[in-house]
């Protein structure tokens, strides 16, 4: 059962915190676009631990988040999709067919709807390069 949910960095990344069937309770961080879980939240330390010994988010997603954070208000940072990079960019636009999106073009609210599950895909499908 979801318990929680907060967003991290505004369109992009949630907090999602949750309570299993054991009656546990997990928080993991989740892309917006794809619902793609990309780390777990620390656990509480109990109070005879001095550090955890697990490492629940990636160094460039804890980057990521503390860079857009510090921008948020201020100067907004480019967005996810902005900092991703393709080959072939004369018949694609960001991972997407120059030619399919010159044909939904016109296609008015349709056409922006097909757009946003294209990016999603290419989202879904794009490979951590660092």
């Amino acid at each position: 059962m979801v318990i929680g949910a907060r967003e991290i960095v505004e369109n992009e990344i949630w907090e999602i915190t949750y309570r299993s069937r054991r009656s546990s309770k997990e928080t993991f961080y989740v892309l917006e676009q794809t619902c793609e879980v990309i780390g777990k939240a620390p656990e509480p330390l109990d109070e005879n631990q001095v550090t955890s010994s697990k490492n629940y988010l990636r160094e460039d997603w804890k980057t990521y988040i503390s860079e857009a954070n510090e921008h948020s208000g201020a100067h907004p940072t480019a967005k996810l999709i902005d900092h991703l990079q393709w080959s072939n960019h004369e018949e694609h636009i960001k991972g997407i067919s120059k030619t399919w999106l010159k044909r939904i073009e016109g296609e008015g609210s349709t056409g922006v709807a097909k757009l946003a599950v294209a990016n999603r895909y290419v989202m879904a499908c794009v490979i951590g390069n660092r």
